[in-house]
């Protein structure tokens, strides 16, 4: 799996999969991904959807840890460009409440600058 990471001002970083995000070593290297940026300081993460047409529970698993990894150093995660069937996911799991979810970079960017 393709995984972009874009670090951003105000100890923002953009992570953008690229491809499926399930079981085996594709998760995995997202889980790394996102491990590195928090180990490195960043505490404000945005995965960007886009390109990730199909997440399984693996993935879910992902990103709860990852969620509460940030939460407890008083970070913040946002997922944006979610296709429809990964907020199918996220909704049947009721876990839509749980990320704040926007449709654009821009907006992901500004709720999380101010």
């Amino acid at each position: 799996m393709k995984i972009d990471v874009e670090k951003k001002s105000h100890n923002i970083v953009l992570i953008r999969p690229h491809g499926k995000i399930v079981s085996g070593e594709k998760v995995m290297a997202l889980k790394q991904s996102i491990n590195k940026v928090v180990e490195e300081g960043f505490s404000k993460v945005i995965v960007d959807f886009e390109n990730v047409p199909f997440m399984d529970s693996t993935g879910l698993g992902i990103l709860i840890a990852a969620y509460t990894t940030l939460k407890a150093k008083e970070g913040q995660m946002s997922l944006i460009k979610i296709t429809q069937r990964i907020k199918d996911l996220l909704t049947i799991t009721k876990l839509l409440t749980l990320f704040d979810c926007y449709d654009s970079e821009a907006d992901a960017l500004r709720d999380m600058i101010n």
